[in-house]
């Protein structure tokens, strides 16, 4: 397994930069995106409809319940 982490500032092109690598890519790995993110965002769903990948999305609220939860 190989994992690849792209962070930045919001607007900075995250999104952009991983449609790129998925395009030049994903023919050669089986792809999959994980979102972890502070707020709200959609970036999995239209990965997902884009390029037909499995996604998966933690926000800020459900990342403090998994938090909470382990204690």
């Amino acid at each position: 397994m190989k994992l690849l982490v792209i962070a930045g500032p919001p607007s900075c092109g995250k999104t952009a930069v991983v449609k790129q690598i998925i395009k030049n890519i994903g023919t050669l790995w089986q792809i999959a995106y994980l979102k972890i993110d502070v707020t709200r965002a959609f970036e999995d769903e239209e990965l997902r409809q884009e390029f037909g990948i499995p996604t998966k999305k933690y926000t800020q609220v459900i990342s403090a319940r998994i938090m909470q939860a382990s204690w």
